[in-house]
């Protein structure tokens, strides 16, 4: 079972950048940064980044992100939970 993915889904950062093969700018993920937490969304370049960049299968992230969120709304029922508790008393 896929667990405690929050703590690695938090490490790696959206970020802005321009697109090696064409100068566009875009929003996304910095290839290496995904490959420290989640290397098997990502295919490794090789030396001329310009031939043969890193790249990511963007795909494969919604499943993690999916158990993110269901961490994420976990965490939230619980804090409820307890505030409720909380007011209760």
């Amino acid at each position: 079972t896929t667990s405690d993915v929050a703590e690695k889904i938090k490490n790696v950062e959206v970020r802005d950048y321009e697109r090696i093969r064409n100068n566009k700018a875009e929003m996304g993920f910095i290839a290496q940064e995904m490959y420290a937490e989640f290397p098997l969304f990502v295919t490794e370049g090789g030396d001329d980044v310009k031939e043969n960049p890193w790249t990511m299968d963007y795909g494969r992230l919604t499943p993690i992100l999916w158990k993110g969120l269901q961490e994420a709304l976990a965490k939230i029922e619980a804090l409820e939970a307890r505030v409720a508790e909380l007011e209760a008393n």
